[in-house]
């Protein structure tokens, strides 16, 4: 059993030509990161939010003298249990998939 929860509408989001599914997030928080429970609650389950859909991905804008529109995209998780939240960029994840093989959609 999967200790990850998506919501009805997270679906996978394309992150610079790498396609990034729920499935293979899951794979890449599994074997990468190293600690997996909540530091707050040590709960294990966590709300996974990709896209919150129509093509659109999770993003946090970056401000700063002439750097208006920039941004980085992410990925949330929050704990089932009380919330807390962790916000991981999607590149990492995207590099992971592709240099693993787990990405059959790159853009040449």
């Amino acid at each position: 059993m999967s200790r990850y929860k998506h919501p009805r509408d997270s679906t996978e989001v394309d992150y610079r030509g790498v396609k990034i599914t729920k499935e293979g997030a899951e794979r890449f928080f599994d074997e990468v990161t190293h600690a997996p429970e909540c530091s707050e609650c040590g709960e294990n389950k966590w709300r996974m939010l990709l896209s919150p859909g129509d093509d659109t991905r999770l993003c946090l804008p970056t401000v700063g003298p002439g750097h208006t529109g920039r941004f980085v995209s992410i990925t949330m998780l929050s704990c089932d249990r009380c919330g807390f939240i962790k916000l991981h960029t999607l590149r990492p994840i995207a590099a992971w998939l592709r240099d693993n093989g787990e990405d059959d959609e790159l853009e040449e």
